[in-house]
């Protein structure tokens, strides 16, 4: 059987030889039950939780064209001409140059 070896004493419990079987169902039981409750409250708040996701309805918004605008422009902007130019032209987009 597992014996808790680094543990001389437990509260509430005497961890003698002759006591050692007790002494181990005892600290089982209590652990089982710890785990028990901490997966209870663990549950209850994930229940709360996908109650509260429930409630909130997504709504998916699709991008404006102004709002796609400003997201490209701001990227072009961190670039240098030559590399823009050098892109387009590798994706055959580049029908006049000025």
């Amino acid at each position: 059987m597992f014996m808790f070896a680094s543990l001389q004493t437990y509260p509430g419990i005497n961890l003698s030889k002759e006591n050692s079987d007790v002494a181990e169902e005892k600290i089982n039981w209590k652990l089982k039950l710890y785990v028990y409750k901490w997966r209870w409250s663990r549950k209850r708040k994930q229940n709360a939780l996908h109650k509260k996701i429930d409630n909130d309805k997504f709504a998916f918004v699709a991008p404006s064209r102004p709002d796609i605008e400003k997201r490209i422009t701001g990227c072009l902007a961190k670039l240098s001409p030559t590399t823009i130019i050098s892109g387009f032209a590798k994706a055959g987009l580049m029908t006049d140059i000025r």
